[in-house]
């Protein structure tokens, strides 16, 4: 199965370097032209399904995107929503991006969350599906998943990931395009 896994558009905490986990932030106005750009890129694509995160940045993310490629299907999946940060919720820290504390969800368990999402469309016979999540999500899953990704894994907000899912196994073929970065590979194809 192919999988497009979106991280969500721009908040203020992003440009605030706040960890947002599971705080319910809402995207800026920067955010919903990044999710706009995101769907006109992705117009010409078809998707049996468009999932998303249930938080507001990830949901308004993914029904911006379906105005575009028009699939009609968009699911909020739990197991898509962002690691919970425990005590860092909200807070400034220094690197985002290796930040850790006690009281973090597990990265191994964010990607077993995320697994079996993926695995019950899998199962449904989809055969491209768009993800909607969190770049704390998005890492945690990479990383359970993979080996070999630059680190500090930094995700653009709205990038696209191209991944081929199969079997609870995961091969990245694009990561961390912008829109504008989309557009230029499909163009090459």
């Amino acid at each position: 199965m192919e999988i497009y896994l979106v991280r969500h558009g721009e908040t203020d905490w992003n440009l605030q370097k706040r960890l947002q986990g599971r705080e319910d932030v809402p995207m800026n106005a920067t955010g919903e032209e990044q999710a706009d750009a995101v769907g006109r890129a992705l117009s010409g694509v078809c998707f049996d399904y468009i999932l998303s995160s249930p938080l507001s940045r990830a949901r308004k993310t993914a029904e911006i995107i379906d105005g575009y490629v028009r699939c009609g299907k968009v699911v909020c999946e739990e197991g898509l929503t962002e690691r919970c940060f425990g005590s860092l919720s909200g807070q400034q820290v220094k690197n985002l991006y290796t930040a850790e504390a006690d009281d973090m969800e597990p990265q191994a368990e964010v990607c077993s969350r995320v697994t079996d999402v993926l695995r019950r469309y899998e199962q449904l016979g989809c055969s491209r599906i768009l993800a909607v999540s969190h770049g704390g999500t998005i890492r945690a899953f990479f990383r359970g998943k993979t080996k070999g990704l630059p680190e500090p894994m930094i995700l653009k907000n709205a990038c696209i990931n191209i991944c081929d899912f199969t079997d609870g196994g995961l091969v990245i073929k694009r990561f961390n395009l912008s829109a504008a970065d989309y557009e230029q590979v499909a163009s090459e194809n």
